[in-house]
């Protein structure tokens, strides 16, 4: 198994992160990073904010389809092909993880903003220059549509109409560093003089030697790690802007009135309908409140945490692995190292949302994952002969971290030991009992598992008095072991056990304070 997997890595490019201004692409696995449009609108180079314009064209095209479109099978066909494109899978962005395949969003993002312009309630507004900062329509908008508009869907048709740039620019970075170009197909990209998607071009990129496709890059300045124009924010922005205003909360009154919960999307809709400025309003506040690129130096979000701890296992004492009972014992060898990091070499500071402050909350799962990922890639390159995969899809979901050898095969399921969201089917339970009770079984069966491992990573541990401390959680897990062991048992007779390891990340004191 190769360490090797950012750009940089692969061709060999020496820099430090903070002198690359594109982001050092992760060429096995996409990662959950978006193109947002208000970055583009106020990049610090003239040429790249004038590309902010192409959605004010696109969208503006759009809405003069729609205008001659009557509804008929054949003319939403030809407005739907208008939106639908292929996911740009050659920039590595998006939610899923396990590759660079894409979540299929192109047909449903299509589906879902046909609909919306036929119904014509909104679109006037919608369409109309004047209603938006700077007279120029922002796409970000039409994530309150609904969740296939949401930042995967926007960054993906970003791409698209900015396709032709991100080629130029990727075509200066590489004959700037060296690095090789070959003659390679680029899936998707839209004609401005046509008004059409292209169905795809070829292009002289960099190759990926994963799977022989092209590289395209991404200034840094465009992308933006997590999303605050998801329709549920929106829908409160809104309201908050409604009730900030007394003419309009007087107007309003059957909306400010009603908990978040009680009020639909299409009376938000009715009221942008109605009030115009609300359009510009909310585009506004979400400016004001705009967090800005993700600082790839800090990288808080851990992706690039593969290539940050390559070299961490390099004096690590290689130990035989002959049996599924020695590769079991090797993972766990491998999470007390992880443990290790996480207690006494400060690991735990990067499970926080700021460093060294418990109070500004938790870091989610998929960061405690993306940090564990990046040492077992690390780890596990001294064993050829073993596979550590992360995100491994199945028929009833996504195992979180797969080990294989040969005939054996672990599988793991990482929780939050804080997260105690009810989820699943009916009875729902706490995530964090979820996830031994029920998940990690159906995984276990389904893989044909000799071990199944459940992880736990605890962010509250607290010996204060009415301070978090979620250590009982603990023996509530280990109480659902023999029962989930067992009804593994019964479907899988090759399984062996079911394992259990707490990770500690919760925060320590200073060293003068210890």
């Amino acid at each position: 198994m190769s360490s090797s997997i950012h750009f940089t890595q692969v061709f060999g490019i020496r820099a430090k992160e903070e002198d690359l201004d594109f982001f050092d692409t992760n060429l096995k696995y996409d990662s959950a990073l978006f193109i947002d449009p208000f970055l583009i609108k106020r990049s610090r180079k003239k040429e790249e904010r004038d590309l902010f314009n192409r959605f004010n064209i696109f969208f503006k095209r759009a809405y003069e389809l729609s205008l001659t479109t009557k509804g008929t099978p054949d003319e939403y066909i030809k407005l739907k092909r208008f939106f639908k494109f292929k996911e740009p899978k050659e920039i590595y962005l998006g939610y899923t993880e396990g590759s660079n395949k894409g979540a299929g969003l192109g047909e449903r993002f299509a589906d879902a903003i046909t609909k919306f312009y036929l119904e014509r309630t909104l679109v006037k507004q919608l369409a109309d220059e004047k209603n938006y900062p700077d007279n120029q329509i922002n796409p970000a908008i039409f994530s309150i549509i609904g969740d296939q508009l949401g930042p995967d869907g926007i960054s993906d048709l970003s791409a698209g109409l900015l396709m032709d740039y991100l080629i130029k620019y990727t075509k200066e970075q590489c004959d700037k560093l060296g690095v090789p170009r070959v003659e390679l197909p680029v899936r998707e990209q839209f004609d401005f003089k046509e008004f059409q998607w292209t169905g795809g071009v070829y292009e002289e990129l960099p190759r990926n030697p994963f799977n022989g496709e092209a590289i395209i890059l991404v200034p840094k300045r465009f992308l933006r790690a997590q999303t605050i124009t998801s329709a549920d924010s929106a829908k409160s922005k809104i309201v908050g802007i409604l009730k900030d205003d007394v003419i309009l909360k007087e107007r309003f009154v059957n909306i400010v009135t009603k908990s978040l919960d009680e009020i639909e999307m299409k009376e938000i809709y009715a009221a942008m309908e109605d009030e115009n400025s609300l359009i510009r309003r909310y585009l506004e506040l979400v400016e004001r409140q705009d967090p800005g690129e993700y600082n790839f130096v800090m990288d808080l979000l851990q992706f690039l945490a593969v290539k940050n701890f390559k070299n961490y296992f390099k004096n690590t004492e290689k130990k035989e692995v002959n049996s599924c009972s020695d590769l079991k014992d090797l993972l766990f060898n491998f999470l007390e190292s992880f443990n290790h990091y996480m207690e006494y070499k400060g690991g735990w500071n990067r499970m926080w949302k700021k460093k060294r402050t418990a109070n500004s909350g938790h870091c989610k799962e998929v960061v405690v994952g993306r940090l564990l990922h990046g040492m077992a890639y690390s780890f596990f390159q001294h064993y050829p002969d073993t596979t550590f995969d992360t995100e491994v899809k199945t028929g009833r979901g996504y195992i979180d971290f797969r080990l294989i050898k040969g005939s054996c095969r672990i599988v793991i399921e990482l929780k939050n030991l804080c997260n105690d969201a009810l989820t699943g089917e009916e009875p729902k339970i706490p995530a964090y009992l979820h996830g031994i009770s029920r998940q990690l079984p159906i995984y276990a069966i389904g893989e044909k598992a000799s071990y199944a491992v459940y992880l736990t990573s605890q962010h509250y541990k607290s010996g204060k008095a009415k301070e978090r401390n979620d250590s009982l959680r603990i023996d509530e897990i280990k109480g659902e072991i023999f029962e989930a062991e067992e009804k593994i048992k019964k479907k899988n007779k090759q399984f062996q056990k079911l394992l259990y390891y707490n990770i500690d990340i919760s925060p320590r004191p200073v060293p003068s304070k210890a």
